[in-house]
């Protein structure tokens, strides 16, 4: 056990899922530090002044960090000095993103993928390959009221989102089990009956991983 100190605000924390007891933490000055045996590497990132925002994972090396604030995610690698780095994603170079987005939540998924990561905006969720950077491998519209701002990945490999909104001076808790929404395939049976031959082909387009989302061509 050890206790990370910081001079300044930190926005995130995030534990290396490659080596045990590495940490990356992130200030709201747009530094990073990444502790490891008792040692502090620290690099600046960002020198932007409109957003206090900013937010660090690991990726599939444990030597290139994702750096991201709300204009989009970098890759920084630390292995050179100085670090260098390759955008991951961006909301003004990317095609599919509209006017006034902004990113809200970063997260690598490596339970699921070890090269993707999750990004979402206000109004859509982006899987991120890293070997790809800037070509979205899938973006749908997530179609909550208010961006998701947590995100965690739930045995069998589902993707589970939450949203909270209001000025609540304590966290948003669940007061009973999590609940399961139907799968596209599954809500056939609550629609009005089709002729088989027309259910057949709907089953069949909604058993698609992807079906009901954008792909980024």
């Amino acid at each position: 056990l050890q206790v990370v100190n910081t001079k300044e605000v930190a926005s995130c924390v995030t534990v290396s899922p490659h080596v045990l007891g590495e940490v990356l933490v992130a200030s709201e000055s747009g530094i990073v530090n990444l502790w490891t045996q008792g040692r502090c590497y620290s690099w600046l990132r960002s020198r932007q002044k409109s957003s206090s925002w900013r937010w660090c994972e690991f990726s599939a090396h444990p030597r290139v960090m994702l750096y991201a604030d709300r204009t989009g995610a970098e890759l920084c690698d630390i292995r050179t000095s100085p670090a260098s780095n390759r955008t991951l994603f961006s909301i003004s170079s990317t095609a599919a993103c509209r006017a006034g987005e902004r990113l809200i939540l970063s997260k690598y998924l490596a339970e699921v993928h070890t090269f993707h990561h999750l990004v979402t905006t206000q109004y859509s969720a982006y899987i991120i390959d890293e070997r790809f950077p800037c070509l979205p491998v899938l973006k749908m519209d997530h179609m909550m009221q208010s961006p998701p701002m947590f995100c965690h990945v739930l045995p069998g490999v589902s993707l589970c989102m939450l949203t909270c909104s209001g000025g609540r001076t304590e966290a948003c808790v669940s007061v009973g089990p999590p609940q399961s929404l139907l799968g596209p395939r599954d809500s056939l049976k609550h629609l009005p009956v089709q002729i088989p031959h027309r259910e057949d082909t709907a089953a069949n387009r909604l058993s698609s991983p992807s079906a009901g989302t954008d792909r980024s061509e």
